[in-house]
């Protein structure tokens, strides 16, 4: 290789970085390694893989059929603003992928920027028959309504274990720098949708936010950006024990909508 070609490189590589950088985490999340830039968290069922499709550009189409239950930390590759972030998804069952992804997250990414923690306002339910049916008989889960009191209560549990965690995190790294709170299935609850705001909205007081205002007490307002944003990752009716909610937001043009302004706050947060 010739000098003067050696001497161009550096420039041409700066030139070309945001692509060149783009590639490099695209190849670090096909192998499944790589620090996590930004981590998706929540409870069972909340849709966080759909959602993070959505993110990397891959919206589902007609005749999408919904993933199973998510075992395994699934990595991607997103461009959002300038550079391209590798974002890992955690399952939300109890597991050991759920452990080890999480310590991961929290324990070992040191380029940790972001935090997504996706609810759905209680509208969640098993994929799995016999659980949906245990819970109906020996739970005493056969309305909506009780399953999402029993869904919002769960929420409130794990909220605590993660705001703990981002905590710790910041009291030792000073990282995370922002958690962005996605309320998912926003179609289910349109009606409604000013409720379901205060419920999960700092702007106002409700017990989800009390616990999430008490860790961002501690943590400090300077050093963490929180906010909450509406979403619908895909939209379908609410099924269970023979009851029915239909999906109702209005097409796909204020689907789109929404999902846009969450990709462009999350670019606004990390930049």
């Amino acid at each position: 290789m010739l000098w003067s070609t050696l001497i161009k490189t550096p420039f041409t590589l700066y030139q070309h970085r945001q692509l060149i950088q783009h590639w490099w985490i695209k190849f670090l999340a096909n192998i499944k390694m790589g620090s996590t830039d930004i981590v998706i968290v929540g409870p069972p069922a909340v849709g966080k893989t759909v959602l993070s499709k959505c993110l990397h550009g891959q919206a589902p189409e007609f005749g999408f059929k919904l993933p199973g239950a998510s075992t395994t930390v699934e990595t991607e590759a997103i461009a959002l603003g300038k550079w391209t972030q590798l974002v890992r998804v955690i399952p939300g069952q109890e597991s050991t992928e759920r452990t080890n992804g999480l310590w991961e997250a929290f324990h070992q990414s040191e380029t940790l920027e972001g935090v997504i923690y996706v609810v759905d306002w209680g509208y969640s339910s098993p994929r799995n028959e016999l659980l949906q049916g245990s819970l109906v008989r020996d739970e005493g889960l056969d309305t909506i309504d009780k399953l999402r009191n029993y869904n919002l209560k769960n929420e409130l549990s794990d909220i605590k274990d993660i705001m703990g965690k981002i905590r710790d995190l910041q009291n030792q790294y000073r990282r995370p720098k922002w958690v962005l709170f996605i309320v998912n299935k926003a179609d289910l609850f349109v009606d409604k949708i000013n409720d379901a705001q205060m419920y999960y909205s700092l702007d106002f007081d409700s017990e989800f936010t009390r616990i999430v205002k008490e860790y961002i007490n501690i943590i400090g307002t300077m050093n963490v950006k929180v906010d909450t944003l509406p979403m619908c990752s895909w939209p379908e009716p609410f099924v269970w024990n023979g009851n029915t909610i239909k999906s109702s937001l209005g097409g796909k043009p204020l689907e789109n909508a929404l999902a846009m302004r969450v990709i462009s706050k999350i670019a606004e947060l990390s930049s």
